[in-house]
């Protein structure tokens, strides 16, 4: 599959520590939404509580360290059909960060390395901190 062909978000991963407040705000711009119809929570808990009536929901994961501190596990409906790498550039851009996202490969261990410039490269992380919920790129790959 070309990359330019994947959709949606799905999950990111962003190397900075993102606070939710900051994720919500970068949500409502990049999808025009106001703040009420996007959920940004911290726990399955809340998310039950406020997905229903929200159009966008995300829950923020913390992870125990790597290059890629935080996990935004965007559940799709809005942004399914949105083309991955242009709108995750953008949302790296309104986060002022890098972001990585899958790559639709079948390897679980290679994901795109976005940039706000939208600058897009496969990488692969390292498979020993993977297994420890850390993300660290041991390697870059070419795109075909």
């Amino acid at each position: 599959m070309d990359v330019s062909d994947l959709r949606g978000l799905g999950d990111v991963l962003l190397d900075g520590e993102i606070e939710p407040e900051q994720v919500r705000s970068a949500l409502c711009s990049l999808l025009s939404l106001p703040a009420g119809e996007v959920a940004v929570v911290e726990n399955y808990e809340d998310l039950a509580a406020h997905a229903p009536e929200a159009k966008v929901a995300c829950l923020v994961s913390r992870l125990s360290g790597g290059d890629f501190p935080t996990l935004l596990s965007v559940f799709e409906g809005v942004t399914a059909d949105m083309p991955r790498i242009a709108t995750a550039a953008r949302f790296c851009r309104l986060l002022r960060c890098r972001c990585l996202v899958d790559d639709g490969s079948n390897n679980p261990y290679t994901f795109l390395l976005v940039d706000p410039a939208e600058r897009c490269r496969r990488v692969g992380v390292d498979v020993g901190r993977w297994d420890r919920d850390e993300y660290v790129i041991d390697r870059m790959e070419p795109l075909p």
